[in-house]
């Protein structure tokens, strides 16, 4: 992810070459100040993220935007890395093709559990059965580096991902399966509630 993040802001009209020299070195820096995170082989990647988005916001406060600004570019610059809508669209197309979208979304759920968050966050289930489940996450490694660096506003970005990446290709009518997340740890400091339930027939 790192070399095409370096391509976006490239690209952008609101970094210069040394905005992003700045950029890349705060980024190394937070990278050495925090390895005490690493911790197992996805840790690599959620602090990589992590330090990605804050040396991105520090320049842009560096810069004299305001912090709702600085908000804004780090949010578009790192989205439009990521492209969310390709995200929504395979989850689209994987569930048009599933006999049981509801277990398809379920199963990918608790993969992703262990095989991408890993041990720097931790979950539990509330309600697991045929027809619901709801997921709660108690601890996230994205939240308690944003908050003990001092920059929880962060959290606006992190928390955002959900909303407009993979549950953009749920289509309730079609795949019989609503999806909601009441609460997040980022922004209600409150444990994450990852609700799925599938939607009777009639």
């Amino acid at each position: 992810m790192n070399l095409t993040y370096w391509n976006t802001l490239k690209r952008s009209t609101i970094f210069n070459q040394d905005d992003i020299k700045k950029i890349k070195a705060n980024y190394r820096s937070l990278k050495l100040q925090n390895k005490g995170r690493l911790v197992d082989i996805q840790s690599e990647y959620h602090l990589s993220w992590c330090c990605l988005i804050h040396a991105t916001y520090n320049r842009c406060i560096e810069k004299g935007f305001s912090v709702e600004r600085s908000l804004e570019i780090t949010e578009n610059s790192l989205f439009e890395n990521m492209k969310p809508d390709n995200i929504g669209k395979y989850i689209l197309n994987a569930l048009n093709k599933s006999t049981d979208p509801f277990g398809y979304l379920v199963g990918t759920s608790k993969r992703q559990e262990t095989n991408f968050f890993g041990s720097t966050f931790s979950f539990s289930t509330t309600v697991d059965d045929l027809n619901s489940y709801h997921l709660l996450v108690h601890n996230c490694f994205y939240n308690n580096y944003f908050r003990e660096h001092q920059v929880p506003e962060l959290m606006k970005i992190a928390c955002k991902w959900d909303m407009i990446s993979w549950s953009k290709g749920i289509i309730p009518e079609k795949h019989g399966i609503t999806f909601s997340r009441p609460a997040t740890l980022g922004l209600d400091n409150s444990d994450c509630k990852f609700n799925f339930e599938r939607i009777p027939k009639k």
